[in-house]
């Protein structure tokens, strides 16, 4: 579940504090469904992501003033210079398409990256290893998600026909190598996009996530 922040960059000493207050109850709404669906389900809730790109750092800071700690970013050069405005335990996610000259920036350049979410070759999964190396040493492994593209077609089709992902039958490829070869990396787990309507998704993510495992 991914919560997108939208809120003016211009803003009042006034306007500030309503928008926080309506930030705060807009989480809280959304983190009570998050709970009640868990519930619902038999499983704990889980983990709630704000995808803050082209927000403003004091947009972002509303949100971890409203309890908000995990964030998303679309873009390198937007995440390296929002990082430094955050508290220290604030949680960054990279979650966009993740060119592989760009790796050594983003993992230097950020050291309060947590996890790139969208890993889909092995040549990225090993630029991002080589990358913790020479940015020495971490508090704990980078930690990735393999995404996997299980949808074909949809209006956007440049995503879903020509976009990100492995397929469902190489994921599981890809987990061992990140296993057996990268290190400083720790795989959380699988990420997917379908696309609206597809529900035919879901088995194939499944089952790419059973054959994932270690």
């Amino acid at each position: 579940m991914l919560l997108r922040l939208s809120l003016s960059r211009r803003m009042t000493t006034q306007s500030t504090r309503l928008a926080s207050t309506d930030m705060a109850h807009g989480l809280l709404a959304v983190q009570q469904r998050l709970a009640d669906a868990a519930r619902l389900a038999g499983a704990p809730p889980p983990r709630l992501v704000a995808v803050s790109k082209t927000k403003p750092p004091r947009t972002v800071k509303a949100a971890y003033d409203a309890g908000q700690r995990d964030f998303g970013e679309n873009y390198v050069d937007e995440l390296v210079g929002k990082w430094p405005h955050l508290p220290e335990d604030t949680r960054w996610r990279f979650v966009g398409k993740l060119a592989l000259d760009q790796v050594e920036t983003l993992v230097r350049e950020c050291p309060a990256l947590v996890c790139v979410e969208t890993v889909d070759t092995r040549e990225l999964a090993d630029r991002l290893q080589a990358a913790t190396e020479s940015a020495g040493p971490r508090a704990a492994p980078l930690g990735i998600f393999i995404q996997v593209k299980t949808s074909k077609t949809n209006a956007n089709a440049s995503f879903y026909e020509g976009g990100s992902g492995v397929s469902a039958e190489a994921a599981p490829d890809l987990a061992a190598h990140v296993a057996s070869a990268c290190p400083g990396l720790k795989l959380q787990g699988l990420m997917t996009m379908r696309a609206p309507s597809d529900m035919s998704c879901f088995p194939k993510f499944k089952g790419a996530g059973e054959e994932s495992q270690p």
